[in-house]
């Protein structure tokens, strides 16, 4: 697919399942396909483990009929090619699997579907640390809530409403909802899904009820409620309340420091014009770094990534990467921009700080407010850029090179 990027090394991968024809939904296209809010449902669940730092690689299942919109839909995310599932979803995952283990196969793998959206960070989080510490010596990781309403049981082989015997109650106590993601040990569910029979996959409606037949020991990690799972068009109506409801959102705060050495010898490699906050300063020595080795906008891009948790810039923009050198520093707060707008995020207000005994920063300073709030898709008025100096103290102080921190404020 022309979208294919090549994804971040890791040990754990998620297979997104999205294959089935969303029978219940109703519609001409796949539900999975349909806009919530005004982002297509898939690209929501996928960009959730797109920002995660955990994952490695992501194996999207889709039914071949669909490659067109999932063209549309996952552009421009970092994903494996899509192979095309089967008629029933332990057949898609089973072909997601397949197509992991055609390369270099990793240690764990998660399982999720396409039409849960709502998942959150927190979860894929527990559902990792529990998968790699063993907790409790599991080598699967289920993500699930307690059931807290009643429940009745009711004889539905009994069709005719006056044969139906009563309902009888069943008590909740220790009776937990399964969700996804579910995580598991890639080795242990792969050899599952190739020896299990067909008579008792039929009887699993999940992966763990699949992992529990083969012997595969499971823990429960706690998941949101709001990780529901998109079924009919009235599910969809309710998602985009909860989107709308979100947008309003809570406040997260992000900090971020980088500091760079200036070039001291004339033919040093690194010599390029120096970078402030997305401005060329002319007639300058220029800072020492595998990027434009812009510290303004390399701490604003860790304060983006800290206010949503999504690890620092070294873990995304790595400086052993030969497509980052030389690059513009605009390119990774672009890059961050689109996954937080991916996750419903909205900024509110930055502000950086430029440390440095030389140059003056005032006569920039305006169009740094500029060229931050085009990177940012804000006003220049919610930018503010300032300046301070160390009295001559330290690296800084000494002439030795220039540092820079930021503060962000994301609505969320």
């Amino acid at each position: 697919m022309a979208n294919t990027k090549t994804t971040r090394p890791g040990k754990i991968a998620v297979i997104v399942v999205a294959a089935g024809r969303s029978r219940r939904f109703g519609g001409e296209m796949t539900k999975v396909y349909q806009p919530l809010g005004d982002i297509p449902l898939l690209r929501h669940t996928l960009g959730a483990f797109a920002r995660h730092p955990a994952i490695g690689a992501i194996q999207p299942v889709i039914h071949p009929d669909d490659r067109a919109h999932y063209a549309r839909a996952t552009k421009g995310l970092a994903l494996l090619d899509p192979v095309a599932g089967g008629a029933m979803r332990a057949d898609s995952v089973l072909a997601g699997l397949r197509a992991l283990n055609r390369g270099k196969p990793p240690l764990f793998v998660l399982i999720h579907d396409g039409a849960r959206p709502f998942v959150s960070a927190d979860t894929i989080d527990r559902v990792c640390v529990a998968l790699q510490d063993g907790v409790k010596g599991a080598k699967g990781a289920i993500a699930a809530s307690p059931v807290t309403d009643s429940l009745m049981k009711v004889d539905t082989a009994k069709t005719a409403a006056s044969s139906r015997s009563p309902p009888s109650p069943i008590d909740r106590q220790g009776i937990w909802q399964t969700h996804t993601p579910q995580g598991f040990v890639f080795k242990d569910l792969l050899t599952a899904y190739e020896t299990v029979s067909p008579e008792v996959l039929a009887t699993c409606t999940d992966d763990a009820g699949l992992a529990h037949h083969a012997g595969i020991p499971l823990i429960l990690v706690p998941d949101s409620p709001e990780n529901t799972k998109i079924t009919t068009a009235e599910d969809l109506d309710r998602g985009g309340r909860l989107r709308a409801g979100r947008a309003g959102g809570v406040p997260r705060v992000g900090i971020g420091f980088d500091a760079h050495r200036f070039c001291e010898l004339a033919d040093d490699p690194d010599r390029r014009p120096l970078r402030l906050a997305g401005v060329t300063v002319p007639n300058h020595p220029s800072l020492r770094g595998h990027s434009d080795a812009d510290p303004g906008l390399h701490a604003l891009a860790d304060a983006l990534l800290g206010a949503m948790g999504w690890a620092d810039i070294g873990h995304h923009f790595p400086d052993t990467d030969p497509r980052w050198r030389d690059a513009d520093s605009g390119l990774f707060i672009h890059e961050i921009m689109a996954w937080t707008r991916q996750a419903g995020g909205q900024i509110i207000n930055a502000d950086i700080t430029i440390i440095a005994q030389r140059p003056k920063i005032a006569p920039y300073r305006e169009a740094m407010r500029a060229a931050v709030g085009a990177l940012l898709q804000v006003s220049p008025s919610a930018i503010n850029i300032k300046a301070t100096t160390t009295e001559t103290m330290g690296f800084t102080g000494r002439g030795e090179g220039i540092a820079a921190q930021a503060v962000v404020t994301i609505m969320v």
